[in-house]
């Protein structure tokens, strides 16, 4: 993300510059889903499409984090991330990725279906 930010400075400029972003404390990573997801996908259509959505879960500097993107000419543009505190964790683990899943559904456009494809670090699913 960092490489592709329009800002003037080097990589590690603009890598530091998504770091102060990200760490905000007024920035919410579930606000940001649905407009990532409309900027992403792009606008509603009247033909019904299918659009393949990547999911995968991580360790970001020792913090799991589950991550999904869009599969654009060739790379994985992100359009949401969760970072998995289980000492916080209320529920279980599935019902954090559920609803995860259900608030990246419910920000696709009209008239667009998800296919999932994901792997997990204990295992692969699809």
């Amino acid at each position: 993300m960092a490489r592709c930010l329009p800002t003037i400075g080097t990589q590690k400029t603009r890598y530091k510059r998504l770091g102060r972003f990200l760490a905000n404390k007024h920035v919410d990573s579930e606000t940001m889903v649905p407009a990532l997801t409309k900027v992403v996908v792009g606008p509603r259509r009247k033909k019904k499409r299918l659009v393949p959505i990547l999911v995968d879960q991580t360790n970001v500097a020792g913090v799991p984090t589950i991550m999904a993107g869009v599969v654009h000419r060739g790379r994985v543009l992100p359009i949401a991330f969760t970072c998995v505190e289980y000492a916080k964790l209320r529920r279980s683990l599935n019902a954090l990725e559920t609803a995860f899943l259900t608030l990246i559904l419910t920000s696709l456009p009209a008239g667009t279906q998800a296919v999932f494809s994901a792997r997990t670090a204990k295992s692969r699913w699809t």
